[in-house]
């Protein structure tokens, strides 16, 4: 596979769909992560993902071979998790406290691949029920 970038980004398989949560140092990408993990999630990626294309255009994410199985936890420090190498992408994610209550867009395009998009806020008391929605509601082959 191409490696095409590596972002500020965590990248988690939850109900069988890889997510790529996209937002700014602090905003609750791992923090979210270490709840979806206690839910069922596999990590790909904690704060820097890998952006992988193969020989069909689909996108991989993955992790930072220094950055494999490790997490941060806020207040706890840097801690060994169980991981995945890598995962073709399905959902995009910005993450912010504030979003629409209707969302403007439900499309977002990187590196010429058409992905499903939400705003999620993080710390939201429903964000793991939300998510397992959102895995759960489509047929989702971004590659069609």
């Amino acid at each position: 596979m191409e490696k095409i970038d590596n972002i500020h980004a965590n990248a988690i398989m939850f109900h069988n769909r890889v997510f790529l949560l996209r937002g700014k140092s602090a905003s609750g990408k791992s923090d979210l992560c270490l709840r979806l993990i206690y839910h069922g999630g596999i990590l790909i990626s904690d704060d820097r993902t890998l952006i992988l294309r193969d020989k069909n255009n689909i996108l991989y994410v993955a992790p930072p071979d220094n950055l494999a199985g490790k997490m941060e936890i806020r207040g706890i420090g840097i801690v060994d998790t169980p991981y995945m190498k890598n995962a073709p992408l399905d959902i995009i994610c910005d993450l912010s406290e504030k979003y629409p209550r209707y969302p403007e867009k439900n499309t977002d395009s990187l590196y010429e691949n058409i992905y499903k998009y939400y705003i999620l806020n993080p710390f939201e008391g429903s964000v793991i029920q939300k998510m397992a929605t959102i895995a759960n509601m489509y047929d989702m082959s971004p590659y069609e």
